[in-house]
């Protein structure tokens, strides 16, 4: 499993930030985590398009993954419960 940053996290699926591009329809296994939780969601390649080009890494992608079911944001039943604190510091992973 490697730890990659988040982009936005929505209802309906994430926005990475991946060294190599990803194949549309490529099936994803998501592991959102945080000091009070950990949700698996399995999801697909929505979209990969380039998101940076540098002279010394390269191309840089972000990648759409579409998640195969809705689910609530881990901060939102968190700040429920009074628990304001994103312990992953904006990270994911991906298998």
């Amino acid at each position: 499993m490697r730890r990659i940053p988040v982009i936005p996290t929505l209802v309906v699926g994430v926005l990475i930030a991946v060294a190599s591009p990803l194949p549309p329809g490529r099936a994803v296994t998501i592991h959102l985590v945080r000091s009070s939780r950990r949700v698996t969601l399995s999801g697909a390649v929505a979209r990969c398009y380039v998101a940076a080009i540098t002279r010394d890494g390269g191309a840089r992608y972000h990648a759409a993954i579409a998640f195969s079911r809705w689910f609530e944001p881990l901060w939102e039943l968190d700040s429920r419960a009074g628990d304001d604190e994103w312990s992953a510091a904006g990270h994911l992973g991906t298998s």
